[in-house]
Protein backbone atom coordinates (compact mmCIF):
# COMPACT_ATOMS: atom_id res chain seq x y z
CA UNK A 1 0.00 0.00 0.00
CA UNK A 2 0.94 3.23 -0.57
CA UNK A 3 0.27 6.47 2.40
CA UNK A 4 2.05 8.54 0.65
CA UNK A 5 -0.45 11.01 -0.23
CA UNK A 6 -1.42 13.23 3.15
CA UNK A 7 -4.67 13.97 2.10
CA UNK A 8 -5.95 10.09 2.02
CA UNK A 9 -4.22 9.37 5.27
CA UNK A 10 -4.48 10.58 8.68
CA UNK A 11 -1.57 10.31 11.12
CA UNK A 12 -1.75 11.02 14.69
CA UNK A 13 1.09 13.56 15.83
CA UNK A 14 2.69 11.17 18.12
CA UNK A 15 2.93 8.47 15.01
CA UNK A 16 4.74 11.08 12.76
CA UNK A 17 8.35 10.40 14.53
CA UNK A 18 9.50 7.81 12.23
CA UNK A 19 6.47 7.82 10.06
CA UNK A 20 6.42 5.38 6.89
CA UNK A 21 4.94 5.87 3.68
CA UNK A 22 4.84 2.21 1.58
CA UNK A 23 4.13 -1.19 3.40
CA UNK A 24 7.34 -3.24 3.02
CA UNK A 25 9.26 -6.12 4.13
CA UNK A 26 9.90 -5.01 7.93
CA UNK A 27 7.59 -2.20 7.50
CA UNK A 28 3.98 -2.97 8.46
CA UNK A 29 0.96 -0.89 9.00
CA UNK A 30 -2.23 -1.18 10.89
CA UNK A 31 -5.23 0.81 12.39
CA UNK A 32 -4.71 2.53 15.87
CA UNK A 33 -6.43 1.24 18.80
CA UNK A 34 -6.89 3.05 22.12
CA UNK A 35 -5.31 0.37 24.33
CA UNK A 36 -1.62 1.86 24.69
CA UNK A 37 0.70 -0.26 25.99
CA UNK A 38 -1.65 -1.79 28.77
CA UNK A 39 -0.20 -5.47 27.20
CA UNK A 40 3.02 -4.70 28.53
CA UNK A 41 2.14 -4.97 32.12
CA UNK A 42 1.39 -8.77 31.75
CA UNK A 43 4.28 -11.13 31.91
CA UNK A 44 6.20 -11.15 28.96
CA UNK A 45 8.62 -13.47 29.75
CA UNK A 46 6.17 -16.21 30.40
CA UNK A 47 4.13 -15.12 27.78
CA UNK A 48 7.45 -15.22 24.97
CA UNK A 49 10.37 -16.28 26.81
CA UNK A 50 12.97 -14.89 29.21
CA UNK A 51 14.49 -12.86 26.50
CA UNK A 52 11.73 -11.49 24.30
CA UNK A 53 12.31 -7.84 22.39
CA UNK A 54 8.99 -7.87 23.32
CA UNK A 55 10.01 -6.21 26.99
CA UNK A 56 10.14 -2.46 25.98
CA UNK A 57 9.34 0.96 27.15
CA UNK A 58 5.93 2.71 27.26
CA UNK A 59 6.89 5.61 24.37
CA UNK A 60 7.75 2.99 21.95
CA UNK A 61 5.13 0.04 23.41
CA UNK A 62 1.94 3.02 22.73
CA UNK A 63 3.93 4.82 19.40
CA UNK A 64 4.43 1.55 17.04
CA UNK A 65 1.85 -1.33 18.71
CA UNK A 66 -1.41 -0.53 20.09
CA UNK A 67 -3.03 -1.61 16.52
CA UNK A 68 -5.84 -3.53 15.52
CA UNK A 69 -7.53 -4.76 12.33
CA UNK A 70 -7.24 -3.95 9.13
CA UNK A 71 -3.41 -5.13 9.46
CA UNK A 72 -1.53 -4.31 6.11
CA UNK A 73 2.18 -6.46 6.21
CA UNK A 74 3.90 -8.21 3.41
CA UNK A 75 2.75 -12.36 3.18
CA UNK A 76 6.66 -12.67 5.10
CA UNK A 77 5.88 -10.30 8.03
CA UNK A 78 2.37 -10.75 8.52
CA UNK A 79 2.99 -14.89 8.20
CA UNK A 80 6.10 -14.35 11.27
CA UNK A 81 3.36 -12.13 13.08
CA UNK A 82 0.78 -14.99 12.90
CA UNK A 83 2.90 -17.68 13.94
CA UNK A 84 3.79 -16.15 17.14
CA UNK A 85 0.47 -14.49 17.51
CA UNK A 86 -0.90 -18.19 17.48
CA UNK A 87 1.58 -19.31 19.97
CA UNK A 88 1.17 -16.53 22.41
CA UNK A 89 -2.74 -15.99 22.43
CA UNK A 90 -3.00 -19.14 24.84
CA UNK A 91 -0.32 -17.73 27.55
CA UNK A 92 -2.40 -14.12 27.55
CA UNK A 93 -5.35 -15.01 28.00
CA UNK A 94 -4.48 -17.25 30.82
CA UNK A 95 -3.16 -13.87 32.42
CA UNK A 96 -5.69 -11.68 30.75
CA UNK A 97 -9.10 -13.87 30.03
CA UNK A 98 -10.81 -10.62 28.29
CA UNK A 99 -11.76 -9.13 25.13
CA UNK A 100 -8.67 -7.68 24.13
CA UNK A 101 -6.32 -10.78 25.04
CA UNK A 102 -5.76 -11.56 21.55
CA UNK A 103 -4.97 -8.20 20.18
CA UNK A 104 -2.43 -7.99 23.04
CA UNK A 105 -0.74 -11.20 21.73
CA UNK A 106 -0.55 -9.42 18.65
CA UNK A 107 0.61 -6.38 19.72
CA UNK A 108 3.30 -8.74 21.87
CA UNK A 109 3.94 -10.92 18.36
CA UNK A 110 4.65 -8.17 16.85
CA UNK A 111 7.33 -6.33 19.33
CA UNK A 112 9.10 -9.71 19.70
CA UNK A 113 9.54 -9.87 16.22
CA UNK A 114 10.86 -6.11 15.91
CA UNK A 115 8.41 -5.16 13.24
CA UNK A 116 7.55 -1.58 14.19
CA UNK A 117 3.71 -0.20 12.67
CA UNK A 118 2.83 2.69 11.43
CA UNK A 119 0.06 3.44 13.07
CA UNK A 120 -2.84 5.04 10.83
CA UNK A 121 -6.13 6.69 12.24
CA UNK A 122 -8.09 6.31 9.03
CA UNK A 123 -8.44 2.97 8.20
CA UNK A 124 -11.19 1.99 9.62
CA UNK A 125 -14.72 3.97 11.04
CA UNK A 126 -16.78 2.43 13.38
CA UNK A 127 -18.11 5.13 15.84
CA UNK A 128 -19.64 8.74 15.12
CA UNK A 129 -18.84 9.67 19.02
CA UNK A 130 -14.94 9.41 18.60
CA UNK A 131 -12.93 12.42 18.70
CA UNK A 132 -9.80 11.36 16.68
CA UNK A 133 -8.48 8.35 15.49
CA UNK A 134 -10.59 6.88 12.90
CA UNK A 135 -10.61 7.87 9.22
CA UNK A 136 -14.01 10.39 9.33
CA UNK A 137 -12.73 12.93 8.30
CA UNK A 138 -12.41 11.32 4.77
CA UNK A 139 -16.17 10.29 4.86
Amino acid sequence: GDFSNERDVVIGKRHEKERKYFVKHGSPFAQKYGFGAQWTKLDLEIIAGKNTPSKIDNWNAGSFYPVGPPYLATVGDMYAIAVKWAEFVPAVHKQYPYLLAEMFAFCIAAAHLELKHQIVDSLMVSNTGMGGGEGWPMV
